[in-house]
């Protein structure tokens, strides 16, 4: 189940170099002993993330799954 506001990668792309939320959100089996990741990061042009280091160090090799735009 998606939270509010969070838009799937499947379904639409973030602005490209806009500063967004990403996410990688676990869902199906084994969702509940795994743990995603919340932090901000921008597309580039060739369609890869850059994307920084949250404060509890939980970004891995894992691509996001979902973005939302930030709050302002």
């Amino acid at each position: 189940m998606a939270y509010k506001g969070w838009r799937s990668l499947e379904r639409s792309k973030p602005p490209v170099n806009e500063l967004v939320e990403l996410q990688h959100m676990i869902t199906g089996t084994g969702a509940p002993e795994r743990e995603g990741w919340i932090s901000v990061g921008r597309m580039r042009k060739n369609g890869r993330f850059s994307i920084k280091q949250n404060p509890s160090k939980k970004v891995d090799f894992r691509p996001p799954t979902h973005w939302k735009a930030l709050a302002e």
